[in-house]
């Protein structure tokens, strides 16, 4: 397993820009939020909560994080949803607004 931080985000531009590129071709999302609505208005939606929750409070107002395994690994979407979870949690707590994008 890899875990790499990608990127920082100091803009709702950027926030937004990396939700759609993360969100984009997933095959699972999980979020603290409840997802309604297209794809794109839910990035729309998440991207006005993290603005709200950083506003002036921070100087980055969201960040990219990856964890890879290898394919010998054989992990399941759902068991790479767990791992990330568990590993976000531990480091940076799930009462944050956050997203997971699972991609095979």
């Amino acid at each position: 397993m890899i875990r790499k931080k990608l990127s920082k985000q100091k803009s709702k531009g950027e926030t937004q820009n990396t939700l759609g590129y993360g969100l984009k071709k997933s095959v699972l999302i999980e979020s603290n939020r409840l997802q309604t609505g297209t794809r794109q208005e839910f990035i729309e939606f998440l991207t006005k909560k993290i603005d709200k929750s950083c506003k002036g409070k921070q100087q980055n107002t969201s960040f990219h994080e990856m964890v890879s395994f290898d394919p010998s690994d054989k992990i399941t979407p759902e068991e790479a949803l767990a791992i990330a979870k568990e590993l976000y949690s531990d480091t940076h707590g799930l009462n944050r607004e956050h997203a997971f994008a699972v991609h095979t």
